[in-house]
Parts: C-alpha cells; structure tokens; sequence
C-alpha cells in the first residue's frame, strides 16, 4: 500500500473495556499506510484516554449515553449525535468510513448519497437485525465478516476486523506523478476564462461511449444560466470525434473550447488540476480527474458505478438502473449493439445540473 495521505474515519461508541480494547487497532492501521489521517469518533468521556495518541489527527466526542436506562433516550442521545457528527463531517471529508459499532440505517444513506462516501466498512456481527433495502446502499457498503469468534477475545475481533478491511480492500487511491512542470504549457490553454471552468468527456474510446449532443446542449445552457462558465471539450483514449465545433453551432454565445488531441497524458492531468468539475462519460478521464482531486460526475448507463465510480467523495455517478444495465455491449455476446442507449437517455439534464449545484454551491 503506497503512502498518500488519505483519511479515514473511524466511528466507535462502545463499553469502556470494549473502547480499551479497540486502541490496539491504532497502530495495526497505521501499519499498512504511517500517512493515514484518522479521525476517531467515541465518547466524550473517552477523549482523555487517547487525545494525546499522535496517531489520531482528530477526535469528536459527544456526550456518552450508552448506560441510560431506557432505550429510547439512548436512540435520541445517538440521534442527536449522530447529527452533530454529520455537520463536522461537512468539514472533514474523508475517503473511507469505518463502524466498529453499529451504526443507525439512515445514517449510511446520508454518509453516501450526501456525502458521496463510496467506502463504507461495517463489521457484519455488529449489525445483527440491520436490513439495508436501499439496493444503492447495499452497493457501497462493505460488510466485513469476520466468521466464527465465539471462542475470540474482544480485543482480537477489533484487530480481525481492521485486517480484514485493509488486506480485502485495498484503500489506497491511484497515484499520478507529479506533473507541475507541464503547469505553464497549460495556462496557454486556460487564458482569459470565466468564473468556472468545467471540462466535459464527451466520448469514451470505445465507440459506444458518448453522449448525445442534443443533451449535451441541454446541460451547457442550463450551467451558464447559473454560473459564468467556460466549458472544454475533451476526449478519451482513442476517441476520433471532436464535438466542439457542433456545440459552438448549437450555442454561438457561449465559451466552448476544444483540447481535443492537444494534450498528452501527463498534460491532461495537469490539466484536470485547473478544472472546477468534470462532467464525463464512464471513461478513463474521470479516473485521471478524480486522482488530482477535481469533482467529477460520471455518467454511467452499460457500465455499473460499483465497478467503476471515481475513487474520491467528490466524485458522483449517475446510474438509470435500467433492467437491462449492466449489458454485454463491450464484449457484444450477444452479436448486438443497443443503439438507443436507453441508459444514458433516462440521465435527464436536470439530473445533472441538479448534481452540478451541489458541487459548485
């Protein structure tokens, strides 16, 4: 695993023999990366005990209401807490969240579709009782079991669980090189902008990854209405189709550009660094954008998000689910070709500037 700094949160509210025992898990993390920022969540009357570890970057305590005697003063105390957790994490985003306790089922649906966390780590014997229904949740949330304890202390189920995330799950996200030496050649690109400056894939290399034209002009009009934007158009691997200059037909007032074949890998990344959104087919620039981290929207129709979303929280895809996504288009089994693209028609153009606002707000 290589050492980029990448956070991660950890969300422990348990007995105080059980909080003792997790602190084992501290080091055995930062064993498999010493550049993981972790952010712990516990009780307040736990604080003491760990905020001198200069293994944990921060802590956020909340008041401890495990021993309250009636249930349901301790679901609003959680409540409340968990509320309390979700306004500091606006400020603390992290790639991946860890639940080495049980977390409250309405929680995980705001941590991803909110929050956009595509790792989400719950022990499986700490959710007993917990159905997630929600098939997009079910998608993002890993469960980690950890298969017979009975007979394993506390302490070694704590450390079975961290080891089995990071040895399953390989959290360290792509790493580019360092391409600010191409950073003058790209200001030649970008002179004389607007306030934003979002990049849109338009085709991926395979022939059947684009997106149509008409929606295209749809989705640029309703952006510049709201944010004074100059938009590029870029392509992916071996695409061979240009659609700035129909996009300038269609919109003559607006700022569209073209770096078509005017940049090489390393120059793209550089480039994606002075980007405020990409907007792309599912392509291999969205991965490029989400590895310097630029927000990106992904738009994904044959291709599913869990196999292929951006690896970063400021990374969206938008999936139809239709009943016949994920198809064979690319290996064409079937000796067919949907040339309708139904998947990526039923992404509407509000979905998307819908997703856009939340980015740019």
């Amino acid at each position: 695993m290589k050492n980029k700094k990448e956070k991660v949160i950890i969300f422990i509210s348990s007995a105080l023999g059980d909080f003792i025992w997790f602190t084992s898990v501290i080091p055995l993390i930062k064993s498999f990366n010493k550049n993981f920022e972790i952010t712990l969540i516990t009780y307040d009357s736990y604080k003491s005990l760990i905020d001198k570890n200069l293994d944990i970057n921060l802590i956020f305590a909340k008041k401890n209401c495990f021993f309250h005697r009636y249930k349901f003063i301790r679901y609003i105390y959680k409540f409340i807490f968990m509320i309390d957790f979700f306004k500091t994490f606006k400020l603390y985003k992290s790639e991946y969240l860890i639940f080495l306790s049980p977390p409250m089922k309405f929680s995980l649906s705001i941590f991803h579709k909110i929050y956009k966390i595509h790792n989400i780590f719950v022990v499986k014997e700490l959710i007993a009782g917990l159905k997630i229904r929600d098939k997009d949740i079910k998608d993002y949330v890993k469960i980690i079991d950890l298969g017979n304890i009975n007979n394993l202390h506390i302490m070694m189920r704590y450390q079975k669980a961290i080891r089995s995330i990071f040895l399953n799950y390989n959290l360290s996200i792509p790493i580019l090189p360092d391409t600010s030496f191409l950073s003058s050649k790209i200001k030649l690109l970008i002179t004389n902008t607007k306030n934003y400056k979002i990049a849109f894939c338009t085709r991926g290399s395979a022939d059947w990854k684009f997106l149509n034209i008409d929606f295209l002009k749809e989705v640029i009009s309703q952006i510049d209405d709201i944010y004074d934007t100059t938009f590029f158009v870029i392509g992916s691997g071996n695409s061979k189709f240009d659609d700035t200059d129909k996009l300038k037909k269609l919109l003559p007032n607006k700022d569209i550009r073209s770096v078509y074949n005017k940049t090489s890998l390393l120059e793209l990344t550089e480039f994606m660094k002075n980007m405020d959104l990409l907007i792309s087919i599912d392509t291999g620039v969205v991965h490029i954008a989400a590895a310097v981290n630029t927000p990106v929207i992904s738009l994904c129709g044959p291709t599913l998000p869990i196999h292929s979303a951006p690896v970063y929280h400021k990374g969206v895809s938008l999936y139809s689910r239709r009943s016949c996504s994920p198809c064979d288009i690319q290996s064409n089994t079937n000796n067919k070709i949907c040339k309708d693209m139904k998947c990526l028609k039923d992404i509407s153009s509000d979905m998307l500037v819908e997703e856009v606002k939340k980015i740019l707000k």
